[in-house]
């Protein structure tokens, strides 16, 4: 943010919503519909007294609707008042470290900045944050045991891990801007492309390397991969709950047996983390979309 918008600034603000359950994202700069969950496990959101806080707008709530929130805040962007994505991270939240982290949120909302959450009009950054934010909760879970000496580094790769998959960056982008070590995670999590295949005849084929590379991987990539299938089996619950089984028709692969069985063989891949709650709500949350 620039001198010019120091003005704007407001930390610690409570989320509040209209009447159609939607908010203002100033991280994603979208309308979002209203998720308890998403901003439970959003960075930048702090839980005080059963409230959600963000604790960070880069302009004043003032009572305004949602639309012209976001008006405002895209004139601003357009003038250059404001950055086009704000810092993500009080510094405060996190110890030494987070800097990596920030770096990476913003890279990867720079590089996913036209794409959608499959079949809806969320930003696809909003998935890579739960995912890292995720992550971080498991790393601090396992405690010292775990890889707490680069922490951050599995973390930033977490909020990397679909970049070279689904973007025009490559993995030579990922080591220049972030090295090495996270340049190899987020390359353990990118699925082989073929393009000479449609992407529902070569789903079968992804999936069973993804699920034969996990027999071998290395924990981080297992938390890794952790946070990500949990972040994708929360949404799959929510639109379960939402629209039964026509939300299966947004996919690729439209056959839910073949999507439990992969959830389900990811599930037993990663058992070594069965002590965790994440790994044990994961389960749950399989449980709840596909025995229904």
């Amino acid at each position: 943010m620039n001198s010019n918008s120091q003005e704007l600034l407001l930390i610690s603000h409570e989320i509040i919503f209209n009447e159609n359950g939607e908010i203002y994202c100033r991280a994603a700069n979208s309308i979002l519909k209203y998720n308890e969950r998403k901003c439970h496990y959003c960075p930048l959101s702090n839980k005080i007294n059963n409230n959600y806080f963000c604790e960070y707008y880069d302009m004043p709530f003032n009572e305004q609707s949602v639309e012209k929130i976001k008006a405002h805040t895209d004139e601003l962007i357009k003038q250059n008042i404001c950055n086009e994505f704000p810092s993500f991270l009080p510094c405060e939240k996190f110890e030494n470290g987070a800097d990596i982290y920030e770096k990476a949120l913003k890279f990867a909302a720079d590089a996913h900045k036209s794409y959608f959450r499959k079949g809806t009009d969320i930003p696809y950054i909003t998935h890579p944050s739960e995912v890292s934010a995720i992550v971080y909760n498991m790393l601090h879970e396992l405690g010292n045991n775990a890889v707490s000496d680069t922490q951050f580094e599995i973390v930033a790769a977490a909020a990397l891990h679909d970049v070279v998959e689904d973007t025009s960056f490559e993995i030579i982008d990922i080591e220049r801007v972030f090295g090495s070590h996270v340049a190899s995670l987020v390359a353990s999590e990118t699925e082989k492309k073929r393009p000479q295949l449609s992407k529902s005849e070569s789903w079968i084929i992804r999936k069973s390397e993804t699920i034969e590379h996990l027999g071998n991987a290395s924990p981080e990539v297992k938390i890794i991969t952790l946070g990500d299938k949990l972040s994708n089996i929360y949404d799959l619950s929510d639109d379960y709950h939402n629209i039964g089984d026509k939300m299966w028709e947004k996919f690729n692969q439209k056959d839910k047996l073949k999507h439990e069985w992969y959830y389900r063989e990811i599930y037993n891949k990663l058992n070594e983390f069965s002590s965790l709650s994440f790994y044990k709500l994961f389960g749950r949350l399989i449980d709840d979309v596909f025995e229904n």
